[in-house]
Order: C-alpha cells, then sequence, then structure tokens
C-alpha cells in the first residue's frame, strides 16, 4: 500500500506539500501539548490558589490555542488545495496515458467504462489519497502525543501504548481481506456505465426496433448486480471493521485503571493527571480519525486495479526518422503487406498486398465489402502495425517514421467526420492552429458551404452541437474537406468521403479532387463509381488482394469484378 500511495503521490507532482503538511502538523502536536500542559497547570494552581501561576497558564493557553487553530486552518487549506491538484493530475494522467496508447488498446476499451474511471474511480483514489494525509497527520501527531505523555507520566503513556500495535495489525488485518470485497462492486459498476453509454449513443435503433422495455430490463440487472455488489461489500468491510472498533475503547480503559491507582497512592501530581488524560483523549481521536480513514484504504487499492493498468499501458511506437519527398522513390509502396485485427487474429484482412503509388498519381480504391479497403488507410496512417511485409512512404519504412511527422503529411476525410462541440471556426482550426476568418471562407467556399455559414446565427462562431448534430450529414462531411483543405497535406486520403452527400454536393466534391491533381497525390476509396472514372487507375480488390487494376475504360472491357461491381450500381447504362 505504500508504494501505491508514493506513486499517487509522485504523479501528482505533491511530494513537497507533504513534507509542508508534515511539518504543520509536527507544531500542532507540540502545541497541543503545550495547551494540554497549560490546563494542567492551571488545574493545578487553581487547587493551590496560586493566581500569578493561575495567569500565566491562561496566557499561554490562549496563545498555543490561537496558533494551533492558525495552523490547523493553514493545514486543511493545503490539503483540500493538494487533493483537487491530486485529481487533476490524476485525470491528465488517464488521458495522456489513453491518448498515447496504440489504437488497438484505446479501441478496446468501453466508453462508459473509461467515463466511470475517470469520474468515480478517480475521484475515489483522490478521496483517499487525502484520507491518507489524514493518517499521516494523525500519525505524527499520536507520535508526539505519546511524547508528551511519557513527559507527564511514563505509567499512562505505557498503559496507553502498549494496545497501539495489537490495535494496528487488527487494523491491517481487515484492510488486507477487504480489497476483494470491493473490486467485484467497481467492475459492475464500470459495466452499468458502459451499458448506460451504450443505450445513449443508440437511441434511434432503440426506438426504430421498439426495445424500449427490452433495453430497461438489461439496465434493470446491471443496476441491481451493481446494488447487490456494492451492499455486500461494503456489509462485509463494516462488519469486518467490529473488533477495531472495540479495540479502540481498550486503551483509554487502561489508562482510567493506571491513573485511578496512581492518582491514590499520591504518585501523580493532578497538573499531571490532567494532562495526561486530555492527551490521552487526542490521541483516542487520532486513533478513531486512522481507523475512519483506512476504510477508505479498500476502495483506493480498488480503484488504482483499474486506474494504473491504464497508466502502465505502453505509448504508441514511434520512429524518429523525418523523411521528405525525394522525388526518387514512390510516395507510398505496399510491399506483400498482410494484416489481421489484433481482435480477430484468425481473419486476414490484406493478404500479400502490394502496389505502388507515384508523386502526383491519383488512384481509386474499390472493392467488395470487407476486402480492407479502409484498412489500408489505418496502416498509412500508422494505427495498426502490418503482421508482415512493409510500407514504405516516401521510400522509408513507416516504423521508422516519427508518428507525428507521417500524420502531418497525410490528410485523410472519412465517411465518418468527427466534429467537436465547439464552434464551427474551431472545428476547422484543429487543422491550421494559425487559421484566420478568411483562411475558413475560402475553404468553405471551396466545399459549397459559404452560403450556409451566412445563415448560421453566429456565422464562424456558431457552436456545432454535440459531434456536429446541428449540421446533416453531408454538411459534415465537407467540413471534414474544408479541413483536408487548411491542412494542405501533400498526401490525401479519401474514405468514402461522397457517400453522404446529395448530387450537387458531390458534385462540387468531384471537382475539388480533380483541382487536387495538379497539387497533391491521392488515394480516394469510392462509394460511387462516378468519383473515380477519371482517375489515373483503379485498383480492385477482393479478399485483401489486388485482383484487377487499371483505368476505368480498361477494366470494363476486362469483363470481371470491377464491371460487376459498377454494373451492380446500374452506371453500365452511361457507357
Amino acid at each position: 500500500m505504500i508504494s501505491t500511495l508514493n506513486r499517487l503521490i509522485k504523479v501528482g507532482n505533491q511530494t513537497k506539500k507533504v513534507i509542508n503538511l508534515c511539518i504543520l502538523y509536527t507544531n500542532i502536536g507540540l502545541l497541543s501539548i503545550i495547551t494540554t500542559g497549560a490546563i494542567g497547570s492551571i488545574t493545578q494552581h487553581t487547587l493551590a490558589f496560586d493566581s500569578q501561576s493561575m495567569r500565566n497558564g491562561v496566557l499561554v493557553l490562549i496563545v498555543a490555542s490561537v496558533l494551533e487553530t492558525l495552523i490547523t486552518w493553514i493545514s486543511n487549506v493545503q490539503k483540500v488545495t493538494m487533493k483537487q491538484s491530486l485529481l487533476v493530475a490524476f485525470k491528465d494522467k488517464t488521458a495522456q496515458s489513453i491518448l498515447k496508447s496504440e489504437f488497438s488498446y484505446s479501441q478496446s476499451l468501453e466508453k462508459g467504462d473509461i467515463i466511470g474511471r475517470l469520474s468515480s474511480d478517480l475521484s475515489s483514489i483522490a478521496t483517499a489519497s487525502e484520507m491518507s494525509i489524514t493518517i499521516i497527520r494523525s500519525t505524527i501527531l499520536l507520535v508526539i502525543t505519546l511524547i508528551g505523555m511519557a513527559y507527564f507520566d511514563m505509567r499512562l503513556m505505557a498503559a496507553f501504548a502498549i494496545t497501539i500495535p495489537l490495535y494496528f495489525l487488527v487494523g491491517w488485518f481487515i484492510v488486507a481481506k477487504s480489497t476483494g470485497n470491493i473490486v467485484p462492486w467497481k467492475n459492475a459498476m464500470g459495466e452499468t456505465n458502459a451499458l448506460i453509454q451504450e443505450l445513449l449513443s443508440n437511441r434511434s435503433t432503440i426506438k426504430a426496433f421498439t426495445l424500449k422495455f427490452t433495453t430497461l430490463g438489461w439496465l434493470k440487472d446491471a443496476l441491481n448486480k451493481s446494488a447487490s455488489l456494492g451492499i455486500r461489500g461494503i456489509s462485509k468491510l463494516y462488519l469486518m471493521n467490529l473488533p477495531q472498533l472495540v479495540m479502540m475503547n481498550l486503551p483509554y480503559f487502561l489508562i482510567a485503571i493506571v491513573g485511578v491507582y496512581a492518582a491514590s497512592t499520591n504518585t501523580l501530581s493532578v497538573s499531571a493527571l490532567v494532562s495526561t488524560f486530555l492527551l490521552a483523549q487526542i490521541a483516542y481521536g487520532l486513533l478513531s480519525d486512522i481507523s475512519n480513514s483506512t476504510q477508505n484504504i479498500p476502495q483506493l487499492l480498488a480503484s488504482t486495479q483499474r486506474i494504473f493498468p491504464i497508466w502502465d499501458t505502453p505509448s504508441e511506437p514511434s520512429g524518429t526518422a523525418l523523411p521528405t519527398n525525394t522525388q526518387s522513390q514512390p510516395i507510398i509502396q505496399f510491399d506483400n503487406v498482410t494484416f489481421s485485427y489484433p481482435t480477430s487474429p484468425e481473419t486476414t484482412i490484406l493478404n500479400k498486398l502490394s502496389f505502388t503509388l507515384f508523386e502526383g498519381e491519383h488512384i481509386g480504391l474499390v472493392g467488395t465489402s470487407g476486402s480492407g479497403k479502409s484498412t489500408i488507410f489505418k496502416l498509412l496512417s500508422g494505427l495498426y502495425t502490418p503482421s508482415s511485409g512493409c510500407i514504405r512512404v516516401y521510400g522509408v519504412d513507416i516504423n521508422d517514421w516519427d508518428k507525428t511527422h507521417l500524420r502531418n503529411t497525410l490528410s485523410i476525410i472519412s465517411q465518418n467526420t468527427y466534429l467537436f462541440e465547439d464552434t464551427l471556426f474551431s472545428n476547422l482550426q484543429i487543422a491550421c492552429p494559425s487559421l484566420n476568418e478568411a483562411q475558413a471562407l475560402k475553404a468553405l467556399k471551396a466545399v459549397n458551404l459559404e452560403a450556409f455559414v451566412q445563415t448560421l446565427p453566429d456565422g464562424l462562431m456558431s457552436n456545432l452541437g454535440e459531434k456536429g448534430s446541428k449540421l446533416s450529414g453531408g454538411q459534415r462531411q465537407r467540413i471534414s474537406i474544408a479541413r483536408s483543405i487548411l491542412k494542405d497535406s501533400p498526401i490525401v486520403l479519401y474514405d468514402e468521403v461522397t457517400s453522404a452527400l446529395d448530387a450537387e454536393s458531390e458534385q462540387a466534391i468531384d471537382q475539388l479532387i480533380m483541382s487536387n491533381k495538379k497539387t497533391k497525390t491521392q488515394l480516394i476509396i469510392a462509394h460511387r463509381f462516378s468519383t473515380i472514372k477519371d482517375m489515373d487507375r483503379i485498383l480492385v480488390l477482393d479478399k485483401g488482394r489486388v485482383v484487377e487494376e487499371g483505368t476505368h475504360t480498361s477494366l470494363i472491357k476486362n469483363n470481371a469484378l470491377y464491371k460487376k461491381l459498377y454494373t451492380k450500381q446500374g452506371d453500365l447504362t452511361h457507357e
């Protein structure tokens, strides 16, 4: 547990604050001894009718109490600040770990479960980290309090201290046995969050298939399972804490017996008796604080078991090469590339695929569903690594490329465009950080969105809604193309870009693709064959291989797969 807490403190970069808090707590402990000593002295001198000494004791008590209150306030503020700093640091560390991890890992995570880890689990860890500071505080004060008790009377301190090892042994036994009761509850909560996320993301499907009561049944079962495991785990935790609660009364009981005996034999002064009893009460409270704080340790350990695996995930591998186009090598080259997705290694998506793309070429990709067209783009982007074979860009193996440099060299226009819940301008700016209004309007004009922008209430500064919900599918895709224009990468990859466009918009996009022939190298996956009819070459894929290659006209004459696919789309009559 100590190593876990040490790691959390280091991740949060809070070591200095912990040291400062320890110093403050030490001062609080010393002031507590002075305060209780002053009370004992006041009592002693009151009984002796020594008014001057009594007034001196009152003065010491007032000064010590004020200082103790002030330092306690400072320490509480620092502790709260530390908790919030830890929470921010933990969330940042988790988000960075996910974003820096391999694409296959991030894709394997359930969104709802991740949200649960980022919210409840990290909050639990931050709270437990705060409670660990309480344990440190109480331990420091307990040690100082015991020293103070020893100063006033060694016998009373010994009577109190003798029970502390047994008390903590019982406590650590409870902690060790409690973690297993909490982890299943945490996992069930993660599954429930994932289900809720899935239901919220598929509301239209639920309504279309009248699945309301079915999905509510799923949710009820998940909630009941989570609640049942939670009740069972927490109940066992409370039950296991009962022996420790009994142990808390034992030291106080022993102090009372020894104190009464010492006082009755006149071997203990009134001042020492009063001061020791007050310190015993403080020590009792500190033990109680430690007991209450340790109840969070099982929750802490359970949450770290769900967070640390994310933190420990290796970062995406990246080379260091920063190649540029020398015009002496093909722009893109696939050499006997075979690939299967990590989640389905038994299914071969690309099977010894080979093709070459030269500078300024414009190649269309067509094929049957599942033939590997979109997978080619994912491999080119470095999201996955081929099972075998080699992919070269500018003659350099993409495994040797710096991943950021590689992705800046490519512009990918996907059929599924993600837009942030932000302004139109901000959604364009991610492609060009130095973007200005004139550049944004020029890019939007190129994709036939200039008139649409004028209808928006705040123009470029209009919020697009969650995932661009205020736009049509075609408008979202055209914004994606506008991003590509602004990014101005030398290689442009189109993934089914015209699949959701109306005829007028498709014509505008076709014109854009044609205009890029002068300055870009393009690889286009076509949903509509009219988009690629004028390409330099067309590659026809089937079962992860190139089975045909040529121009539109030559492929029609081949009377093979390309013609079959083209005929299915109903365009052959126009030839």
